[in-house]
């Protein structure tokens, strides 16, 4: 299901009355040059991209160790809209710190999965994602779904498969050693400590993994539901299948994959609870509840149409 994102009454970026000539307000840009397929010279593109349909322009690209800070104060001088172009865990931070009350997001493809863009703007580079989402892009609700402190915005993965991110995370560094290592963790752990886990209140169960669909990807009806999925791989094998369908959604069709809507679920492991959110590993405490939040940002987004476009040209 594509997007399923709430069309707010305030639905294009405010233009400057003082120039005709362009079409939007002000805007605020943070690159992040590090990310997997930014590099040095995407700023100066931007800027260009920019300035071409916007009044006010402010550009920065700051040192990996400045980004929160550098996405903080863009968001706190609350312009029409603030850009992001970074990889998958910037978009979330960028998210969970803008907030519902928080500027419209733009948040550009830069990294290796780019789920959320992709979800936001189709299969676009981000090139051609920033110029479609200020030509006919609507500011829209984002809802998401909350993992402890932790907000995620399309889908969450619990348990011993979620460790394939790490080695997903060195074969992308190019550390074919490390990489061969972190599967070999990951196979170790797996089934050493399952999880119990329950949907809003019904009786607790045993699984391998659980997996969270949010609102702006769920068949569920309504931005309150997610969609959970207990996962029981029958084997080393099968959990590294669910492990790497983790980090593409292939998990929604896996045979081992039993998933309900709910508007809560509850997960309790043996220790550390390792995760992967939207593609981005994290590490959660061994009881960990996760709820719907219909309205988690604001983002510029496309409509349907003009994401089936994207898929159709993709």
């Amino acid at each position: 299901m594509r997007t399923r994102l709430i069309e707010r009454s305030d639905s294009t970026l405010a233009a400057d009355a003082t120039t005709p000539d362009s079409r939007h307000g002000s805007v605020v840009a943070v690159v992040n040059e590090r990310a997997g397929s930014v590099g040095p010279t995407a700023a100066a593109k931007l800027e260009e991209l920019l300035r071409a349909r916007c009044a006010q322009v402010t550009v920065v690209s700051p040192d990996p160790d400045d980004m929160h800070a550098a996405m903080a104060a863009a968001i706190a001088q609350k312009p029409d809209a603030v850009v992001i172009l970074g990889g998958d865990g910037t978009a979330r931070h960028a998210a969970e710190l803008a907030g519902p009350n928080g500027p419209p997001l733009i948040l550009l493809p830069g990294g290796t999965m780019n789920v959320l863009p992709k979800a936001l703007y189709g299969p676009r580079n981000w090139e051609d994602a920033i110029v479609a989402a200020l030509d006919e892009g609507t500011v829209r609700d984002l809802p998401g779904a909350r993992a402890g402190e932790h907000l995620f915005f399309v889908a969450g993965i619990f348990g011993s498969p979620a460790l394939m991110a790490d080695a997903r995370e060195a074969v992308r560094e190019g550390k074919m050693f490390s990489a061969i290592n972190r599967f070999h963790i990951a196979f170790k752990r797996a089934f050493a400590h399952r999880l119990r886990a329950r949907r809003d209140l019904s009786p607790m169960a045993r699984t391998e993994a659980v997996a969270i669909l949010c609102p702006l990807f769920s068949r569920a009806h309504g931005d309150d539901r997610l969609e959970a999925a207990f996962l029981d791989p029958a084997g080393a094998l099968s959990a590294f299948r669910l492990g790497i369908g983790a980090l593409t959604g292939a998990w929604r069709t896996d045979p081992a994959t039993d998933i309900r809507a709910c508007r809560a679920t509850e997960i309790f492991g043996h220790g550390e609870v390792p995760a992967v959110l939207d593609g981005e590993p994290v590490t959660l405490p061994p009881r960990v509840r996760i709820v719907a939040v219909p309205v988690a940002a604001r983002v510029v987004a496309l409509d349907d149409a003009a994401l089936a476009s994207a898929d159709s040209t993709a």
